[in-house]
């Protein structure tokens, strides 16, 4: 019995080590993700990205042509929460990775649509977890937490092509709390994940505003909206 006790005493010291271990690779995840978007901020801040390659290319054409493999939708993530919570709000990068960058993405836009209860959120999230910090945001837009997001997917004709709709995408993905889909048969899913979201919502703009107009003005979506803040955090 006391060699099963020493056993159990061992495994749950390493436990804890690994975990301890764990939590601070989190950390400077977090961190690092932090940096990464602010030298995003910097290279696109004044258009320097062009000065990369010698040549004059657009920011998604850069995003897909250097090594780092960042798609434009988690470039833009990262910019968005570098510049509105380090810059603009002047928080530091080591609360915030505590926080953790997941929790921030999500509340980004609460945050910057109402700063009185940014600190409050903050605070929060520092116990909550990441689902529990989308259901407070939730909540506080009158919208259930437990409701079904997707109601307006009905199994049948992609948008864009006409095909067997396979698959359903969020404009805004379920974590990000996201209200409406988008039925879209499998090689156009496969193509919006393969692209990324800005080239994609590029090329198939005026089916999907036409589309997402249509669903927000009968579902009463938030106002404010357009199809440049769709994007996949999740």
């Amino acid at each position: 019995m006391e060699i099963v006790k020493q056993q159990n005493r061992k495994k749950h010291e390493k436990a804890n080590m690994l975990y301890i271990g764990l939590q601070q690779l989190v950390r400077n995840a977090g961190k690092t993700w932090l940096t990464m978007g602010e030298y995003l901020y910097n290279l696109k801040k004044g258009s320097l990205y062009r000065y990369v390659y010698g040549r004059d290319v657009t920011w998604a054409e850069f995003l897909g042509e250097c090594s780092l493999g960042i798609k434009s939708s988690t470039a833009r993530n990262m910019m968005g929460c570098y510049r509105y919570f380090i810059v603009e709000c002047g928080y530091d990068e080591e609360m915030i990775a505590t926080i953790g960058v997941s929790k921030a993405q999500h509340m980004l836009h609460r945050c910057k649509s109402h700063p009185e209860e940014r600190e409050e959120l903050l605070e929060s999230a520092r116990v909550l977890t990441a689902g529990g910090i989308i259901d407070t945001i939730r909540e506080r837009e009158g919208r259930d937490p437990m409701k079904p997001k997707a109601e307006s997917f009905s199994k049948g004709d992609c948008l864009l092509c006409g095909g067997e709709a396979e698959r359903a995408h969020f404009p805004l993905t379920k974590r990000a709390g996201g209200e409406f889909t988008i039925p879209l048969c499998r090689e156009h899913h496969s193509e919006y994940h393969t692209i990324g979201v800005d080239t994609w919502f590029a090329q198939h703009k005026r089916p999907l505003e036409k589309y997402l107009r249509t669903l927000w003005s009968e579902g009463g979506y938030n106002e404010g909206h357009d199809a440049g803040d769709l994007n996949e955090k999740g």
